[in-house]
């Protein structure tokens, strides 16, 4: 029981964190640019390693 409640309290802090970090990033005016630049490369690589696995 209190194994389940530390995870909870861990995850909490944890999204809090998150949450904090992504607040100052947008206060900053950078975190768009960072989510648009992270989303682009890591679609591009999920599509080539899928050409990859499925090239015969």
């Amino acid at each position: 029981m209190r194994s389940t409640q530390a995870k909870l309290s861990l995850l909490r802090s944890f999204i809090g964190f998150s949450v904090f970090v992504k607040l100052l990033f947008t206060g900053l005016g950078i975190d768009n640019a960072i989510t648009t630049s992270k989303n682009t490369s890591f679609q591009a690589s999920g599509r080539r390693r899928f050409m990859d696995t499925s090239a015969p």
